[in-house]
């Protein structure tokens, strides 16, 4: 297992909205501990203006609370912000976290690298550094040791695991939620409390956050099963479920699927390939309709903090009715899996793998900024060539001609940003960065019209007066950027 880490940096985002390849982070804050949870250092916490393409969601404005008027008057641009906030994620033997930081923030933050030419993941596992969530330790607290927090509950009765919920029930003063400062104390407070009433699973959490500490565990553990945490499963059940590991992704090495051993997996038997990948993805409805069984299995990505927690034999009954689960079905399931295993099974699992992933290539060009997930890594002649921009931008120097990008993703971020930063504005570059905005404007996904849309439908439900006051901003600055770039 991997050594606790020499210091934390626990952090939060407020964003635009939530599709994190085009919107953007619109408040940062974040605070380094120690080891053992001791503040290191101030906070850091700052407004981040978005560029005029890129519109506020009402939806997200009316949750955060952050009008166009705090962001002009207060924000700074996104390279600036990107910069501060790189130079604390990639100090050496740094974990960074938050509250489902790896499923939500970690995605902008590599999106706002990628766009400012920063590497976007070397600051996850360079010098040292790794990543960790609060977000499924609390989860696997209520599966594990339920009375060490208090756990508050919906209308319905179901736990509710939101970060100021969790928070308030357990004392630690919640307010100013969806406030980025507000929700780092919250959870590093949390952490605290946690980390107090039960240790042995804080370090056995924070030591089996990497890829590698991950593999490790899953390879060398002697126990019938695994306890594993992910929201998937839902909140009655904690969150998490019994699985075994029934098969490695055949091309990607980070990534591996397990079964629910609490579900009906007798299909996996003997069905067909194609059966069992169009059974992972049966609707409600046609469960319903059909009397069809949904195949219990996901993938499970072991570079992104995935929690499983060793079981030797069975569940005890208290665990077992919390999880909702049979432990007599739970052992039907091991020995099936037991007795089918071998070449035939792993064959057809890959086949249901590759069935279950085929894509249909999109007759659109993606837009390089949207591009991080869908491209090659950079190789090392871009990234110098990023490192050089990035200390031109610094010092204010000329901006360098004959810039000989491999990848043409970079060299077009790279105009793009010479015109958001660079003081020596150039005349054809500035007529052709308005029409990227305007053409982003005009975008039927992001765009104004889609925008307008999403106000209309918030107007006509019930608002408080401080939410229609946010709205009728935001409709001034719509009309503000329409009229600017004539939409």
């Amino acid at each position: 297992m991997t050594d606790i880490p020499k210091s934390f940096y626990w952090y939060d985002l407020e964003t635009s909205g939530i599709k994190n390849s085009w919107d953007r982070i619109t408040q940062f804050a974040g605070q380094r501990t120690d080891s053992e949870l001791n503040y290191v250092g101030k906070p850091l916490k700052m407004y981040i203006n978005p560029p005029d393409h890129v519109l506020l969601g009402p939806e997200a404005t009316a949750v955060t609370g952050i009008s166009p008027k705090t962001l002009a008057e207060q924000g700074i641009s996104e390279w600036t912000a990107i910069q501060r906030i790189h130079e604390e994620l990639i100090r050496p033997d740094t974990c960074t976290l938050g509250y489902n930081t790896i499923s939500y923030d970690d995605h902008f933050i590599r999106f706002a690298l990628f766009r400012n030419l920063f590497e976007p993941y070397a600051r996850e596992y360079k010098n040292n550094n790794s990543r960790a969530d609060m977000y499924p330790i609390v989860l696997a607290m209520a599966a594990l040791r339920p009375q060490a927090l208090t756990w508050p509950t919906r209308e319905n009765g179901v736990r509710d695991f939101r970060l100021a919920s969790v928070a308030n029930a357990n004392g630690i003063e919640a307010k100013d939620a969806h406030d980025a400062g507000a929700d780092v104390q919250m959870t590093i407070e949390l952490a605290r409390l946690i980390k107090s009433s039960y240790p042995e699973f804080w370090d056995f959490a924070i030591r089996n956050r990497t890829k590698k500490d991950v593999k490790t565990l899953l390879d060398s553990s002697q126990s019938t099963f695994f306890i594993y945490v992910n929201r998937t499963y839902g909140a009655k059940r904690c969150c998490s479920a019994p699985v075994r590991v029934i098969a490695e992704h055949p091309e990607e090495a980070n990534t591996i699927y397990v079964a629910d051993l609490s579900a009906d997996l007798s299909m996996l038997e003997s069905a067909t390939p194609q059966e069992l990948a169009t059974a992972r993805f049966l609707s409600n409805e046609e469960v319903e309709k059909t009397g069809q069984t949904r195949l219990a299995i996901q993938p499970v990505r072991i570079n992104q903090f995935p929690l499983f927690i060793p079981i030797s034999n069975s569940l005890p009954d208290g665990m077992a009715n919390r999880l909702l689960v049979d432990n007599d079905q739970v052992s039907k399931n091991i020995e099936m899996l037991h007795r089918i295993a071998g070449r035939e099974f792993r064959a057809r699992m890959h086949e249901m793998i590759a069935l279950s992933e085929r894509t249909y290539e999109n007759s659109e060009e993606e837009d390089p900024a949207e591009s991080l997930y869908s491209g090659s890594f950079p190789d090392r002649n871009d990234i110098r060539l990023c490192e050089r921009l990035q200390a031109v931008l610094l010092k204010k120097d000329p901006w360098p001609n004959n810039l000989k990008f491999k990848d043409q993703r970079y060299a077009r971020l790279a105009s793009r940003l010479r015109q958001a930063e660079h003081p020596d504005k150039h005349p054809q570059l500035e007529a052709k960065y308005r029409e990227y905005v305007k053409s982003c404007l005009l975008r039927n996904d992001v765009g104004l019209a889609n925008k307008r849309a999403e106000l209309s439908k918030m107007r006509k439900a019930n608002q408080t007066e401080t939410t229609m006051a946010l709205l009728n901003e935001l409709e001034s600055q719509y009309d503000h950027v329409a009229k600017l770039y004539g939409v």
